[in-house]
């Protein structure tokens, strides 16, 4: 073999090991990382972050149904008022006919004052 054939082997040679040791070295790099999500994967505050998602699911219902509630409340306060001056005007109605009832008792119906003593 000439000089230049072993010159080149040993370079072709040469590069296939620097492959080879970088390939390695990725290799080794790419475990160390995936060892090192793993473990932040168990890690409390990303565990509390992913839980996070959840407690503002639940938190969305809590809102819809608060709104619910801020809705029915001010039908009720209509209603509320509506039913205060129905009973207003009930109650006006009743004094009146209290009033009337009165007003024809008097008139039909003779007063009694000092009549028992006729009688006696």
């Amino acid at each position: 073999m000439s000089p230049y054939a072993i010159a080149g082997l040993v370079m072709i040679a040469s590069a296939i090991l620097i492959v080879l040791v970088t390939g390695l070295i990725a290799a080794v790099r790419t475990l160390r990382l995936m060892r090192r999500a793993q473990a932040l994967a168990k890690h409390p505050t990303l565990v509390a972050a992913q839980g996070f998602s959840a407690v503002q699911a639940r938190l969305e219902v809590v809102r819809s149904k608060a709104e619910a509630i801020k809705a029915r409340r001010a039908t009720i306060a209509a209603d509320i008022a509506e039913l205060m001056e129905s009973s207003a005007a009930l109650r006006l109605q009743v004094d009146r006919v209290g009033f009337a009832t009165v007003l024809l008792l008097q008139t039909f119906v003779p007063t009694l004052r000092g009549s028992m003593s006729d009688f006696s």
